[in-house]
């Protein structure tokens, strides 16, 4: 499930992609090695067992909100549309269009014969799911629509909007009941699907009110945890709700706390209920999303997953469904006869690897060079795949640089918050930092060969200046010139390709600041051309390319296709990754000789 999206569209890539990458004590590497194909060789990135993500599913808008009926799933995107998935295969079953703005809530029936949606366009929307097409359309009250739900006899929509929920008759489109929260925030509302019977949270999660479809208060529970969203089980026979550091499911008809679960740093922000409701996930601000079982005894979770993206949803189906603002729909396996072993105390719980934000290549001295978000800078064999060094500094925000390990002594230069910042491992401290121009947003920052020079490019001019003393040791204005679209750098020589396939090199390593222009032209671009695939509009992915014969011979999917930065030689690729997960690849017998 991991490789469907290759092997579905791409049989070969049962070869290229899903035996490549299995893991190392996996059945199909012990069984089909042989079968490999050796023209592409992992050096680091290949992982010991599969992992607990079976599949990921890329969009290319962000998915707001999730919802699932069997092996049905829903995505309501911000562009308006909903697409369903199914949910064993994840594949794209339909898309359905008619909302002109963001899906805020989607409800299935529970039959599975309507899908409720509501916008943000002031509609409500009542699919027919066989058709795939739009049953009825209401709309809503001048109100933003925050949680919508439909009865089980499809006689009744209701709709919360803010500071009052609506009751719908679906036949004759009419609202025939208000139900004011007494200037207290309605946040969520549903209906048992086993009865007609409403439930709805205001004062932010303090009182659970019950109601029946004509608007008569059934009765009421107060819990003492304040909570932005309630969830029900799926026979409405419990609520959760969640406090700080503390989430706690009640008894529905009683009131009574049956369960209090813990093990998470602050407040849940998304949660549901497996449909036989042993299970219950929630996700936290961190982006990692912990289970509970609702049948045992221990409070702490027994399994916690980490996803490097702001959660925007959960929702159970066969599996756990997560949908997030990286515009990835994730499938967890749960496993709910055998949930493993407990986590019992939250401080044992594996901490979460910073996502990589920058690698570098250094074919020439067999290293590669990762940093993560939390400030740790690696230097790696790429034969090998082991780590040679490791560095410690401390910045926030940033945006790009370059790094180099020559002699067991990493430089690291890189633009932060308006400022050029040049670090070196052995002092442990920067050695220079400087204000960065006025458009060093659009620039490029490179390390000379010898790290004796720092080059900046911007729209304006290139620039050299010492890496030691800060003295400027060249530079080259741009009058007129067209934008740049890449900055080469060979030792001391430096080529800007300029967007009219106009090449121009100068030469810094002379002494004097006026860089000598050079005649030659930058090294020749190597056989093979690495193309990064997902870009703002474009859902391509990421793919190695033939120059010669223009066939693409590679390409990644699954788990490795979203990185954060990547860095290609002709031979190597190296990619990191949300997971702080470093991938080297060598394609070393696809090289022609």
């Amino acid at each position: 499930m991991e490789n469907f999206d290759a092997i579905n569209s791409f049989p070969s890539e049962i070869y290229h992609c899903a035996l490549l990458f299995s893991p190392s004590s996996s059945w199909l590497r012990e069984h089909y090695s042989s079968e490999l194909l050796q023209e592409i060789k992992v050096v680091k990135g290949l992982q010991d067992k599969w992992g607990t993500c079976s599949r990921t599913v890329s969009l290319d808008q962000t998915p707001v909100v999730l919802a699932c009926w069997k092996d049905i799933v829903a995505v309501g995107l911000r562009s308006g549309d909903i697409i369903t998935l199914d949910a064993i295969t994840g594949t794209h079953a339909s898309i359905l269009s008619s909302h002109t703005d963001y899906v805020a809530s989607l409800a299935f029936s529970s039959d599975g014969t309507y899908l409720v949606s509501g916008s943000e366009d002031k509609t409500v929307n009542l699919w027919d799911i066989q058709t795939g097409g739009v049953a009825k359309t209401f709309h809503s009250p001048p109100k933003s629509i925050t949680s919508v739900s439909i009865s089980p006899d499809h006689a009744t929509i209701v709709l919360g909007c803010s500071v009052a929920l609506y009751l719908l008759n679906v036949q004759t489109g009419e609202f025939y009941h208000t139900i004011h929260g007494r200037g207290r925030k309605i946040s969520s509302v549903g209906f048992s699907q086993t009865n007609s019977h409403l439930f709805t949270t205001i004062s932010g999660g303090e009182i659970i009110e019950h109601w029946d479809v004509s608007g008569h208060k059934i009765g009421f529970v107060r819990s003492d945890y304040l909570s932005s969203n309630v969830i029900f089980s799926l026979d409405g026979t419990c609520f959760l709700v969640c406090k700080e550091m503390i989430a706690t499911l009640w008894n529905t008809a009683s009131g009574v706390a049956i369960a209090t679960f813990v093990g998470f740093p602050g407040w849940l922000q998304h949660y549901c209920f497996s449909p036989d409701g042993k299970l219950v996930a929630g996700s936290d601000s961190a982006s990692t999303i912990y289970i509970w079982d609702t049948i045992n005894e221990s409070c702490y979770p027994i399994k916690t997953f980490a996803i490097h993206s702001d959660i925007t949803s959960l929702t159970f189906s066969s599996s756990l469904i997560s949908s997030s603002k990286d515009r990835l729909v994730r499938f967890w396996r749960v496993d709910t006869s055998s949930t493993g072993q407990v986590v019992t105390n939250s401080k044992l719980i594996p901490p979460v690897s910073a996502p990589i934000t920058f690698v570098g290549l250094q074919a020439g001295d067999g290293t590669a060079v990762s940093c993560n978000s939390a400030g740790l800078l690696r230097g790696w064999d790429i034969s090998t795949g082991l780590c040679k060094a490791a560095f410690h500094f401390s910045t926030q925000g940033l945006k790009w640089g370059d790094a180099r390990l020559v002699n067991g002594r990493m430089i690291f230069v890189w633009y932060s918050h308006g400022k050029i910042t040049i670090w070196c491992a052995g002092r442990g401290e920067p050695i220079q930092t400087t204000g960065a121009p006025i458009d060093c947003q659009t620039a490029s920052l490179k390390l000379s060969g010898d790290t004796s020079k720092v080059f900046l490019l911007t729209h304006e001019s290139i620039q050299a200046w010492s890496t030691w003393t800060g003295e400027v040791m060249g530079e080259v204005r741009f009058e007129g010139k067209p934008l740049f679209d890449s900055l080469i750098v060979d030792g001391s020589r430096v080529w800007v390709e300029f967007r009219n396939l106009q090449t121009e090199g100068w030469d810094f390593g002379t002494p004097g600041s006026n860089p000598i222009p050079l005649s030659t032209m930058p090294p020749a671009k190597p056989h093979l051309e690495f193309i990064h695939g997902t870009t703002e509009g474009s859902i391509s992915p990421a793919r190695v390319k033939d120059r010669v014969t223009g066939d693409v011979v590679f390409q990644l999917c699954g788990k490795y296709a979203e990185f954060t930065h990547s860095q290609w030689d002709g031979r190597y690729l190296v990619a990191g990754y949300k997971s702080g997960e470093l991938l080297i690849l060598d394609f070393e017998h696809m090289i022609p000789q």
